[in-house]
């Protein structure tokens, strides 16, 4: 992971950023608050994408979890532990009943789960959320497309170098070649379908209350 910005560097980081999506434009009043509310949720996704475990550990915890639950069910569905509960630990039978559907869903659950998990080589890690660069594109996208009115261009370098500026304020790491705006080309494009489809409120609300 990059380095945090200290308070002096963050407020001119911020400043360089309102002005490239700016351009020539008035700055918006409340465009200051939504780069930090982006740079905020964009610093969480890059440390909690460290903490997500690759594949193999994820199908092994997964799997365990799975077991447990199966024999929990098992041990739920013999009549001695049944009537043992019933007796010893009493509860209505709607309570009862909530109980061994809770954990015979978490298997049909954890069972889901495993079969979404890409199988092979490819990424390590499986994210069903939006990955940081995700996030840090849609924000992007959002902030540029309330204060213009229009999508940005996902080929002209602002829109691209404003996500390296957002990813570099969220202590992102960016490896020092020109490719690095290219990167953000084909992400600027699904963020635009993520915005045309209204796939987009949560972010929104993150970034605009």
């Amino acid at each position: 992971m990059g380095f945090i910005l200290l308070s002096g560097g963050m407020t001119e980081g911020i400043e360089r950023l309102a002005s490239l999506i700016a351009g020539n434009a008035p700055r918006p009043d409340w465009l200051h608050t939504a780069l930090r509310r982006a740079i905020a949720a964009l610093r969480y996704g890059i440390q909690s994408e460290g903490q997500i475990p690759g594949r193999q550990e994820l199908r092994k915890q997964l799997t365990a979890l799975r077991k447990a639950a199966a024999d929990i069910a098992a041990a739920l569905d013999h009549p001695p532990v049944i009537r043992a509960l019933a007796a010893l630990a009493p509860v209505d039978e709607e309570t009862d009943r909530q109980m061994f559907q809770a954990v015979t869903t978490l298997i049909d659950r954890t069972a889901t789960v495993l079969g979404e998990i890409p199988a092979g080589k490819g990424r390590n890690k499986f994210n069903p959320n939006r990955t940081p660069h995700e996030i840090c594109a849609l924000a992007i996208c959002l902030i540029w497309n309330r204060s213009h009115g229009e999508e940005p261009r996902y080929a002209t370098s602002a829109s691209n170098e404003a996500c390296n500026q957002l990813w570099r304020l969220a202590g992102g790491e960016l490896q020092d070649n020109s490719n690095n705006l290219q990167r953000w080309q084909d992400r600027i494009q699904a963020a635009n379908a993520v915005m045309r489809s209204g796939g987009d409120a949560s972010a929104r609300q993150t970034l605009f209350g």
